[in-house]
């Protein structure tokens, strides 16, 4: 496959090329690495992730396969391996989509990436790039969450704060109360009572509309459930079936 050419990636983000993302959607930074070259960080979710596009194997490498492709990777910065393992048991149930990897400081790293070269389609190309940081955002989300909760401490077993004596005396019992005094007959409410204290219940039974306080509810709960249905990396892994 020849050389990828160097404008692919920022054609990818530019929206005059086709990018329909606002800022506020996908904050993005382009950002100039030590090598020189210029990539992309994209928050995904939370997630930061580099774009960027590999032109050549570094020195020293020796494989017969093009270097050419564009790479989604983001970082775990204040994770410490323990059990490599478990991370290459996950690689092989997704098929190396996406893959974890050590960087030069032993970070953990996960990355999906694809060929491409010279006469690459740019529309094509985005729509595979998306997919690939929206695999690289959930999992990344996921495994944060599993190893979050992992690290939590386990709750303390309850002990009593003194000791219990053996001829310890049980507590005497509660005094009984008298029974309430009722209003006279005829009188609708206790004399204590204020309706201003008890809002108005919302009930809805069929055939009838629901009162303007359930539907507000109704909306808000709407609206929150497309607000998580609705992430970044979800929309991204559509990118084919749009």
């Amino acid at each position: 496959m020849d050389i990828l050419p160097s404008t692919i990636l920022h054609d990818i983000f530019d929206p005059a090329q086709g990018w329909s993302y606002t800022p506020e959607q996908v904050p993005i930074q382009k950002l100039v690495a030590s090598d020189g070259s210029s990539y992309y960080l994209v928050k995904v979710d939370e997630i930061e992730i580099e774009a960027f596009c590999q032109t050549h194997w570094k020195e020293g490498t020796h494989r017969s396969a093009p270097a050419g492709r564009l790479v989604a990777l983001t970082t775990f910065k204040n994770v410490k391996l323990t059990d490599a393992s478990a991370l290459l048991k996950g690689a092989f149930s997704a098929r190396g989509l996406p893959s974890f990897g050590l960087d030069n400081q032993g970070r953990i790293t996960l990355q999906a990436a694809f060929p491409c070269g010279a006469g690459f389609p740019v529309d094509l190309a985005r729509k595979q790039l998306l997919v690939c940081m929206g695999i690289v955002a959930e999992e990344a989300t996921d495994l944060l969450a599993a190893w979050t909760k992992n690290a939590l401490p386990a709750e303390p077993e309850w002990k009593p704060s003194l000791p219990i004596r053996a001829n310890a005396k049980p507590y005497p019992p509660l005094p009984t109360t008298s029974a309430p005094t009722l209003s006279p007959v005829g009188t609708p409410f206790l004399p204590s009572y204020n309706p201003a204290a008890f809002p108005p219940m919302n009930f809805s039974f069929p055939g009838y509309p629901p009162s303007p306080q359930a539907e507000e509810k109704k909306s808000e709960f709407d609206w929150k459930t497309a607000k998580n249905v609705a992430s970044v990396a979800g929309s991204f892994l559509k990118a084919f079936l749009g």
